[in-house]
């Protein structure tokens, strides 16, 4: 007989599912940003009572986070985290192998941005990679100082 934790609707649970579904569900929409690019759950965390005792209750207005996104979810590689950190810890996409950087063809332009508390703030836009990175990196320390964001370690 199968113990109950009394989680099975809660958003904690639901981020453990999510996360397994990513990583485990071929069928999932999103496993091959996980699963398929090897991503995987620590044994220990398979088990939902395990999970929680290490990530505690989800509080509200956050999300689970891989610090290092290119790493295992782990206790020691995870954190709950706003949506705002998580967008600051995106893998890069495209072309571009900056963090806060897009390149637009159409204008040939590389765009630095971020968001804060929810609302995208643009940071300029610039011919070169390097530039946008630059500023971009340059625009969290400002903000940091002024402890509008919080950096990872």
């Amino acid at each position: 007989m199968a113990r109950q934790h009394g989680y099975s609707k809660s958003s904690v649970y639901n981020s453990w599912n999510e996360m397994k579904q990513r990583c485990l569900n071929k069928k999932n929409k999103d496993y091959k940003k996980y699963g398929g690019r090897g991503i995987k759950i620590c044994d220990r965390w398979l088990d939902f009572r395990e999970f929680i005792k290490d990530m505690g209750d989800r509080p509200k207005g956050m999300t689970l986070e891989r610090i290092d996104v290119n790493g295992d979810y782990t206790p020691n590689n995870c954190r709950w985290a706003t949506i705002s950190e998580q967008n600051r810890n995106r893998r890069p996409f495209g072309k571009v192998k900056s963090r806060g950087v897009t390149y637009y063809k159409m204008w040939k332009q590389y765009v630095a941005r971020t968001s804060i508390k929810g609302r995208r703030l643009f940071i300029g836009s610039f011919k070169t990679e390097e530039e946008a990175s630059e500023a971009y990196e340059n625009k969290i320390k400002e903000l940091e100082e002024l402890k509008w964001v919080k950096m990872k370690n």
